[in-house]
């Protein structure tokens, strides 16, 4: 027998909450959205990392999953240029609430492209854990 419909618990709706000055001018395209109960997903590789400095205002029991690859461009990163990306990132965020991906998905990236950018991420990822530790 196939459990009833009401056995999932309902869709919560989404709550947005942006300041006016983020709202307006500049920031008018960034909004951030919780990805799970625990962390925001954010993207900064398109942008050069502006706007890292606003992971200071995340609440302090949430983690960020940030983008530091470009995926609208077949150009790959070289680690170098990644890690400093992530340096860019946990400069306003530990480390240990930072996860690292890209900026939204690969698909439309040829498969040796998004390989390569794949790598680059690692690497970079590799310098920044040895600064660290």
């Amino acid at each position: 027998m196939v459990a009833a419909m009401s056995d999932e618990p309902p869709n919560p709706k989404l709550q947005v909450q942006i300041d006016d000055d983020v709202s307006q001018g500049v920031y008018s395209n960034l909004v951030l959205l919780n990805h799970t109960e625990n962390e925001f997903v954010l993207d900064f590789a398109c942008r050069e990392m502006e706007d890292a400095s606003l992971l200071r205002d995340l609440p302090k029991d949430k983690t960020v999953a940030v983008g530091v690859i470009d995926v609208r461009t077949l150009e790959v990163e070289a680690p170098e240029q990644v890690a400093e990306r992530v340096r860019k990132v946990i400069a306003h965020i530990e480390p240990e609430r930072v996860t690292l991906t890209t900026d939204c998905g690969m698909k439309q990236l040829p498969r040796p492209c998004a390989r390569e950018k794949l790598r680059a991420l690692a690497a970079g990822a590799r310098i920044v854990r040895a600064e660290l530790a």
